[in-house]
């Protein structure tokens, strides 16, 4: 096998599918493996951990990384660990993974925190949180690793590949199966590991088993393992040695504060493993590897696996969210986001504060920035229908533009604040932040494939006569309302607060 053939293909394949597989990297070296940990007293890696086993392995590369953390912008560092939210679910979330270290006990810990108020023992919170990090290592690390390697796997031979291959092993119902080996493998590194010697050794023996499961889900722990040995046997230095070649890149990561790490080597490297399995599947050509697919080269994206069984969808009712709603339509859904939006805020205030307050500027039931929102989503968004994710963050962009500018104009024109998000995790000026824009894409999401093709549905059996004299009647009255309310807004404690001109430029300086 010649190392520098390999490492030459992988750049060619990672310069086709860079910003995807950053994408796929990020997902799941940052989020799902909880690899990189967060904490503002002490930075933790290299740990191989499974449940309450934890093995601190150290090599040169750590070495060489201890020395780089010596370099690196104090002042940075400390402006991130000093930033502290106060307010809002995300904050709590916020604060306590970035205080424990630890996402899955940082989640607990804030649940308890934000749900419980501190009811529950912090040994209790330990105990949970390592017993839902075994589960989630198993059933959701493991697995998604495994559809990490499918999918640069595909990237050698297709120029399209879906994200989707992620989560194909839950696709193909094999979770069991494939956790089993998984944890299998994990266990005997560890205990390998122990042995110091045969740790290394065993770690390149064992490295093709979730590239082989990547290909076949189907096969036996039995066979896994044998197979991988067999792969490997003789190529264990040239697999150390093209590690060894990638030193450059962990000392630049150091350097570039881990940036040249997310946008070029985690992709680059996982490419190179994936041609390095291509190669040492071709030589050992076992009847085990028969996924003809990744035999084929192709610019076509093919959807379908030869072990996927076939299923047909039967949809419970038929929901149309392509359609071309009609003017009468729009507004009938403009007024019913916009009361929706004032039942959600009213029972927001009520059920944190105990009080009953008429939100919003307005005097009437309704908000009516919730109401322009929705309907800016369902026509200006149109042409993201067909893509769910684009749609979404579509929303969540197209919300924060019109939150922000509300809050703008009604400050500027009432010298009133109907909201403050200041303390809020990551807000812009206290206008926006971003919980409530997750929120809002995600309402907005629901919306677009769900709640306006259902009203609509609803609004198609009104006659036209009645449909005109009910949107004639709303709209007088919002008229009214409005111009009423222009003179006399509807203000008091706990729905709006003034602003003088000093307190406003204060406030527009708040992150």
């Amino acid at each position: 096998m010649k190392m520098l053939e390999e490492k030459r293909q992988a750049r060619k394949i990672v310069k086709k599918h860079l910003w995807h597989s950053i994408v796929i990297c990020f997902i799941v070296s940052t989020i799902l493996t909880l690899g990189y940990k967060y904490n503002a007293q002490k930075n933790v890696r290299n740990y191989d951990t499974i449940g309450l086993f934890s093995l601190k392995t150290s090599n040169n590369l750590d070495i060489v990384e201890n020395k780089l953390e010596k370099t690196r912008l104090q002042t940075i560092s400390k402006k991130i660990t000093s930033y502290k939210p106060t307010r809002g679910l995300l904050s709590s979330y916020f604060n306590q993974i970035t205080g424990t270290g630890s996402i899955v006990l940082g989640i607990l810990n804030a649940n308890n925190e934000y749900i419980f108020r501190n009811s529950i023992p912090s040994l209790v919170i330990m105990i949970i949180g390592i017993l839902i990090y075994i589960l989630i290592y198993i059933f959701v690390i493991n697995i998604i690793t495994v559809g990490k390697n499918r999918y640069f796997l595909e990237h050698h031979s297709y120029d399209e590949t879906k994200y989707d291959r992620l989560f194909f092993v839950y696709r193909v119902k094999k979770v069991k199966r494939v956790a089993r080996i998984m944890i299998e493998r994990s266990l005997c590194k560890i205990l390998w590991n122990l042995t110091i010697i045969g740790g290394p050794i065993k770690h390149y023996e064992y490295s093709m088993i979730p590239y082989i499961l990547a290909e076949n889900p189907e096969i036996t722990s039995k066979e896994c393992f044998k197979l991988s040995k067999e792969m490997t046997k003789g190529y264990k230095m040239k697999m150390f040695l093209t590690d060894l070649s990638l030193i450059g890149w962990y000392v630049l990561g150091g350097f570039t504060l881990g940036l040249s790490n997310i946008f070029y080597f985690n992709p680059y490297k996982e490419c190179i493993y994936a041609e390095i399995y291509m190669r040492l599947r071709k030589e050992v050509n076992s009847p085990l590897l028969k996924d003809t697919y990744l035999d084929k080269k192709g610019e076509k994206y093919l959807s379908k696996y030869y072990f996927i069984p076939e299923y047909k969808k039967e949809k419970i009712f038929k929901i149309n969210y392509k359609i071309d709603y009609k003017l009468e339509n729009l507004i009938l859904l403009f007024f019913v986001f916009g009361v929706f939006g004032w039942i959600w805020e009213v029972n927001y205030r009520l059920f944190n504060h105990g009080v009953f307050v008429n939100r919003g500027m307005l005097h009437g039931p309704i908000l009516p920035i919730y109401g322009v929102g929705g309907i800016l989503i369902i026509v200006v968004l149109k042409k993201f229908r067909n893509q769910p994710f684009k749609l979404f963050i579509s929303a969540f962009t197209l919300c924060g533009i019109v939150e922000y500018f509300t809050s703008f104009i009604l400050e500027k024109t009432l010298k009133m604040s109907w909201w403050n998000y200041n303390g809020y995790f990551l807000n812009i000026r206290g206008r926006v932040c971003l919980e409530g824009l997750l929120v809002f894409g995600l309402a907005g999401w629901i919306a677009t494939y769900y709640t306006a093709p259902i009203l609509n549905n609803i609004f198609e059996k009104i006659s036209k006569n009645k449909k005109r004299i009910l949107v004639i009647i709303l709209i007088g009255l919002f008229i009214v309302d409005m111009c009423y309310s222009i003179i006399v807004p509807n203000t008091g404690k706990g729905i709006s607060k003034k602003i003088s001109i000093n307190q406003s430029s204060t406030l527009r300086r708040r992150i």
